[in-house]
């Protein structure tokens, strides 16, 4: 159960933090009016990090839910 909900929340939070990072970066930008690596670093390593999340949160799900079948296949 715990491998289905990760499976499908997982790629949404990493989606939302992606979301919320690049939204980050371009109110950074209106501001500083400049398009430097400064202004917008801090909202790109905060997508990069909730992708991230959200991709090993998956990959953590699905092992759950294969270590999950394979038990209840067993005799």
């Amino acid at each position: 159960m715990v491998g289905i909900a990760l499976v499908i929340l997982s790629p949404l939070f990493g989606l939302a933090g992606t979301i919320w990072g690049i939204y980050r970066s371009f109110g950074a930008l209106v501001p500083n009016e400049s398009a430097g690596i400064g202004a917008v670093g801090a909202g790109i390593w905060l997508a990069l990090i909730a992708t991230i999340c959200g991709i090993l949160g998956a990959i953590v799900g699905v092992i759950l839910i294969l270590f999950g079948t394979r038990k209840s296949n067993l005799p």
